[in-house]
């Protein structure tokens, strides 16, 4: 046993009360330091009709350097793009995840695309937590071989950056 204890504090983020993007929820945050050294989170905040837009807000801390709240900052991405709408005008940015890549001193968000043809895994990067380009949707090889790394350049600069690439095979996926 570690002697590891885990204790709830409270309840850092729930629906703000009146508020219509967030009338059926505020859930599955991510969570990265920006630039400036301060903590976001990026939760997914859903309005009437399940349309979900992906808010950004930064913790605060209270006097013991303990999460007490989160200051909302606006929208990192609402559904604009096609792979991300509904005919019926529905749609959805969800479920976001952030990392910081190093080489290209960006932040890559991969997030829940809500559309058409259903949910599809879809890409965005910034510079500063608050301005994304889309990237759009991730594709993923059908390819027996294997590929441990291939390189990519985002048009940010001369450089490529290594990432790892994710098969299929035979209705599993695999990240090698």
């Amino acid at each position: 046993m570690s002697g590891f204890k885990l204790r709830r504090l409270a309840m850092l983020m729930e629906p703000e009360p009146g508020n219509p993007q967030e009338i059926e929820g505020v859930l599955n945050p991510a969570a990265a330091r920006g630039p400036d050294g301060e903590l976001y989170v990026f939760p997914r905040l859903v309005a009437r009709g399940n349309y979900s837009r992906i808010g950004i807000a930064r913790v605060r801390f209270n006097e013991t350097g303990d999460p007490a709240g989160v200051e909302r900052l606006g929208i990192a991405l609402e559904p604009e793009a096609d792979y991300e709408r509904q005919p019926d005008g529905g749609g959805g940015c969800e479920d976001p995840r952030i990392a910081f890549v190093e080489p290209l001193q960006r932040y890559m968000m991969t997030y829940t695309a809500l559309s058409p043809r259903g949910p599809r895994i879809a890409m965005a990067i910034s510079k500063d937590l608050f301005h994304w380009q889309r990237l759009g949707l991730a594709t993923f090889a059908d390819s027996p071989q294997i590929v441990v790394l291939e390189p990519i350049n985002l048009s940010l600069s001369r450089r490529k950056c290594f990432v790892p690439v994710m098969h299929f095979f035979r209705g599993s996926a695999e990240v090698v």
